[in-house]
């Protein structure tokens, strides 16, 4: 039985005297330049140097060949073995295959968009095109009429509707599907079902006292008591009270700031703004206005930046005082300009808000009267921010609240006493309409957060009033509460996600949830960064983890989390934890598919998260998981599973895209080799068997199953698909006649196949060229030759021989020249060949090994289709040769006293640089590169190669680790094309990795560097988790440099993942004192840098 495998909580890459074992994502090529014309087939980007690789379980051959094989005697053959061929009648066109169910994402619980996708195939592969025929009744439908992705975003009002009833409950549209031939068109009806929006009572949060006013932050509520003097700051998301602010006197009127670092206090005492840190809740110095001007209550603009403030302001002329709002700078608390109410009173305001634009301020309050008897009325100002007067646009009996709309374009004004809410055009101030309830009901009014909802309290009833803002205002459902208002019209506010909305009451803080609810945290430890569907849906894997050990002591779980990071829901449990092989994985449908193991039973679960968290258990295998989860471009997946421990024995593991479970016996080995798909979806296991008998397993798209003994011992490579999906397995075998060593070069199409001999053993991995060609380095050894064969489906062409045996991996340059290390009477040389042409260049010297290469020798390929190979002289000197395919090569000295221990890479922009390293007296180790085509240097960073990457803007960066004074420590330096440093970051530890499911721009590998859409380059640091709770942090880096965009105060953090929409997530755990159990919360982090 296999050991059990012990689940970290995050993976972290520590500083280490010596570099870390690499390896490369073969991804690279096509991922990145898989379509254009003449790309290099080893692309210059698979130089990035990945850590921790047994994540993966991806193992290659490193391309030497056995002492036997070596032995033999070689001969060159040239045969042909095809598989039975049928006649196909003329082809009849037919029509486009189309499922009846679209594929979806999760629900946006904010605005209620579901992204999804028609599935349709056409059966001669012809390109589809997509129409809506008819629409929604209601919501926006927005389709790709060229790949049948659609978003569906219903209105405000249909989620309401859907959380009162089931009749509401989906929206229907259909969409005609057709492959150019109008009689073959096919048509579907699509069925979305609709997120509703539970409005609901959400309880309510006891403040203490007395509540004056509101003002909230994404995760804080300050609340003023005046009675108590204090300010009551609460955490809304827990729903608890954090700390009380005291003062010497009595706060009216408060906001903050967006960002919550500032919180802007009025008291009905001084003539001073009182501000307190939202960050320490401690009090700042106060903005004092003097003796000749106070305010009444304060607004803080949307950008944080302007604070307005109504109040009086004394005219020495006349003797008196008047109406004003007076500007005040955030940044430096000075008064910047002064705003006149003609006709107000400077007594009496009730509201002051920004339009959300923050160009425009409305004032809500009392109009000045001769009569001390008189009643006064109300009113409602307006003005620019950039104005000095405002202007008078609306008069009523008691207007207590205005609010406008997102948009910008409507004005509420609510009139409590003659129960009426106004709505005015925001341009001119004409009256739209009006909402008429009941006198003296409706107190503080509100918008949601895409303005389609109006909500007013209702203080005499204890209830919250929902209107359609789009339906003539219509009354769509009434939140009825246990709550009392005695004595008082309540202000209302929403939270700034739009998910609650609060209000004042006598209880406290009274909660209406208007999104529905979502959790903050969800039990257990994180198994690797956040995991994003083909349709946005956000996954994370949680397993339940011992304190103590961190060894994996329960269940997995997966959570689908919103924009936010919050979680929506949590699958149910899942028996085992996660392999660290089989890394979950995203399929096109938007689900995610993950292995667990349980090793009492020595048993492998297979089990499929859809994007609404419902966990399905599709089949359960004896053994454990081997590769990692590969996902055919049909939908099906594949993984290996090691049945006893012992890699004698495996099982293929397929799950369709209906989750139809299969399994497929390999009574061999597989020499760590993972399985291989073609684009047709079929996929390929190359194994041995007992008898050292090379088998090839071939499971077509349709899950039928082939398998191909080569009946004689060999040694075979790994599947290589050519660019026109074909699947090409060497195999190395003594021949017929028993007297020399051949390969057999296997061409599969689906399961058929044909059969072609080439002279030699194979070295190294099958290279897949342009124009479906492949390249097959082979040696002779018993003759001391090596050849290149370039074959196709239907061609083959061996090239003359090279005097030498060649070593290590050759690389092949875009337009088919084939280079490689040969080993000639001692003596090194550089292999070139080029359309059955061969010639060598001589090395004055020994070439250098590279930890990152296939085969060990520092050889790679550039985007001038250059070898560059590294050696060294015979007095110790490193230098790197650059050969064109022509054999000319050019010299490049490293510097005096540095070694080459990694391949030439390349960045976007086409520099080549080497890492080189260099070894002080004290022994301390520093590394740089070089840019060769200056001979330049970057600085040294102290330490040794851990990892190294590139970005999409043609930046490099290494990444080193060295024992500081403090313990381990971690180094990135970012460095452009001309070697110039343009960051660098320092931290205790080492760095996080992290892995995209999706296989992202640089393919599906662990990686240090996480790169957004907008190149923004992100790192993670973390103290280790061998001594909790440590220390992380998340960094940035721009044009503009390094910054430090997060801390955490603890180390058990995942890496960050990065949305499509730039949205940067990060999974940090911790232990709950509650439980003593893990818990983690997904942090959106803010990307201001």
């Amino acid at each position: 039985m296999p050991p059990a495998y012990r689940a970290p909580v995050v993976e972290v890459i520590h500083a280490a005297s010596v570099p870390l074992t690499t390896t490369v994502s073969s991804t690279l090529a096509t991922a990145l330049f898989g379509s254009l014309p003449n790309a290099d087939v080893e692309s210059p980007l698979s130089w990035i140097v990945m850590a921790a690789t047994r994540r993966l379980g991806a193992g290659t051959e490193a391309g030497g060949t056995s002492q036997q094989a070596a032995q033999m005697a070689a001969a060159q053959t040239s045969t042909s073995l095809t598989t039975t061929a049928v006649a196909a009648a003329a082809p009849v066109n037919q029509p486009p295959i189309v499922e009846q169910e679209a594929a979806l994402g999760t629900p946006d619980p904010r605005t209620g968009t579901v992204a999804g996708q028609v599935i349709a195939e056409d059966p001669e592969k012809k390109k589809l095109t997509y129409t809506v025929v008819t629409q929604p009744t209601e919501g926006k439908l927005v389709l790709n009429k060229s790949t049948g992705a659609f978003t569906y975003t219903p209105t405000t009002t249909q989620r309401v509707l859907a959380g009162l009833s089931s009749e509401y409950a989906s929206a229907q549209f259909t969409v005609a599907v057709s492959d150019g031939v109008k009689a073959n068109v096919q048509t579907v009806t699509i069925n979305v079902a609709i997120n509703p929006m539970p409005l609901a009572d959400a309880g309510a949060i006891e403040t203490g006292g007395s509540v004056d006013a509101i003002a909230v932050t994404k995760t804080r509520a300050y609340v003023a008591d005046s009675v108590g003097k204090t300010i009551t700051v609460i955490d809304t998301v827990n729903r608890a009270v954090v700390t009380t602010i005291h003062l010497d006197v009595q706060p009216v009127s408060l906001d903050v700031t967006p960002d919550g670092k500032r919180v802007f206090v009025v008291d009905d005492e001084t003539h001073l703004i009182h501000v307190i840190d939202g960050t320490t809740n401690t009090a700042l110095s106060p903005i004092d206005f003097g003796d000749n001007r106070y305010p009444i209550s304060v607004a803080v603009s949307p950008d944080g930046k302007t604070l307005m403030a109504t109040g009086g302001l004394f005219d020495a002329r006349t003797g008196t005082w008047t109406s004003v709002v007076t500007k005040v700078a955030v940044a430096t608390g000075k008064i910047t300009g002064t705003v006149k109410l003609p006709g107000a009173s400077p007594d009496a305001f009730y509201s002051i808000v920004f339009s959300p634009d923050g160009k425009k301020v409305y004032v809500v309050g009392d109009l000045l009267t001769d009569d001390p008897q008189e009643i006064p009325l109300s009113a409602v100002y307006t003005f620019a921010t950039t104005s000095t007067a405002a202007k008078l646009v609306a008069t009523g009996t008691y207007i207590l609240d205005v609010v406008v709309n997102p948009a910008g374009t409507r004005v509420y004004v609510n009139d409590v006493d003659e129960g009426v809410i106004t709505v005015l055009d925001a341009k001119n101030h004409k009256v739209l309409g009006t909402i008429n309830v009941t006198p003296e009901t409706l107190s503080g009014i509100t918008l949601s957060k895409d303005g389609s909802l109006l909500f007013a309290v209702d203080s005499v009833d204890g209830a919250v009033r929902v209107y359609d803002t789009t339906a003539n205002h219509v009354l769509l459902t009434t939140v009825d509460l246990d709550t009392t208002t005695e004595g008082y019209y309540p202000g209302a506010v929403l939270s700034p996600d739009g998910r609650e909305l609060y209000y004042s009451t006598d209880q406290g803080i009274q909660v209406i949830s208007v999104l529905p609810a979502t959790a903050a945290s969800t039990p257990g430890a994180p198994v690797g960064n956040v995991i994003i569907g083909a349709f946005g849906t956000r996954y994370q894997v949680t397993v339940d983890v011992d304190p103590q050990t961190l060894e994996p002591s329960g269940s997995t779980r997966v959570s689908i989390l919103d924009t936010d990071g919050r979680v929506i829901t949590t699958s149910a449990s899942i028996a085992g934890s996660p392999n660290g092989f089989a890394f979950p994985m995203t399929r096109p449908d938007g689900s995610l598919l993950l292995t667990t193991y349980d090793e009492v039973t020595n048993t492998t679960t297979v089990t499929a998260i859809s994007t609404s968290g419902v966990a399905t258990t599709v089949g359960t295998v004896t053994g454990v998981a081997a590769s990692s989860i590969l996902v055919a471009s049909n939908g099906a997946a594949f993984v290996l599973a090691d049945v006893d421990g012992t890699q004698s024995a495996y099982r293929l593991i397929r799950v369709s895209r209906s989750n139809a479970f299969q399994t497929y016996e390999i009574n061999g080995t597989t020499s760590g080799l993972p399985p291989t798909l073609a684009p047709n979806g079929t996929a390929y296991v190359v194994y041995q068997d007992s008898l050292e008998q090379i088998g090839v397993l071939a499971v077509d798209s349709s899950g039928l199953s082939t398998t191909v003994l080569i009946e004689r011992p060999g040694i075979a490579g790994p599947v290589t698909i050519s660019s026109d999906g074909k699947a090409y397995v060497a195999v190395s075998v003594v021949n017929d006649d028993q007297t020399a060593v051949v390969t057999k070069m296997l061409t599969f199409t689906g399961s058929s196949y044909t059969e072609r001999e080439i002279p030699g053993v194979r070295l190294g991995l099958a290279v897949a060229g342009a124009k479906g060609t492949i390249y097959q380095t082979t040696v002779d050894y018993d003759n001391g030759k090596t050849y290149v064969t370039e074959l196709t489906a239907t061609t083959l062409k061996t090239s003359t021989p090279i005097t030498g045996l060649a070593l290590g991996q050759p690389v092949v340059a875009g337009d088919g020249t084939t280079y490689m290390v040969i080993l000639n009477g001692g003596g090194y040389q550089l292999g070139i060949a080029k359309a059955g042409k061969t010639r060598v260049v001589p090395i004055n010297g020994v070439v250098a090994g590279a930890v990152d290469t296939v085969g060990g020798a520092a050889l790679t390929v550039g985007w001038n289709k250059n070898a560059y190979v590294a050696y060294v002289d015979a007095n110790g000197r490193y230098h790197v040769a650059i050969v064109t395919p022509a054999g000319r090569a050019t010299i490049k000295d490293m510097p005096v006293g540095t070694v080459i221990k990694n391949r030439v890479y390349f960045t976007l922009k086409g520099a080549a640089a080497q890492i080189v390293e260099r070894q002080d007296t004290t022994g301390a180790y520093y590394t740089s590169a070089v840019i060769l085509s200056s001979g330049k240097s970057t600085e040294e960073v102290p330490g040794q190669l851990i990892a190294g990457s590139i970005d999409l803007k043609g930046n490099g960066y290494l990444i080193t680790g060295n024992m500081g004074a403090q313990g381990p420590e971690a180094r990135v330096v970012g460095f452009n094309s001309a070697g110039k440093t343009i960051a660098k970051i320092i931290g205790p530890g080492g760095i996080v990795l992290a892995v995209d499911p999706d296989q992202g721009p640089f393919g599906f590998a662990p990686r240090p560097i996480v790169l957004a859409p907008n190149g923004t380059a992100y790192v993670t640091l973390s103290s280790g988790l061998e001594d909790l709770p440590g220390t992380a942090e998340v960094w940035a880096i721009t044009a503009k440099g390094a910054t430090r965009i997060q801390t955490f105060d603890t180390a058990a953090v995942t890496a960050v993942t990065v949305a499509k929409d730039g949205t940067v997530y990060v999974t940090v755990s911790q232990i709950d004192e509650g439980t003593g159990q893990f818990v983690s919360t997904v942090r959106a982090l803010s990307t201001t840098v």
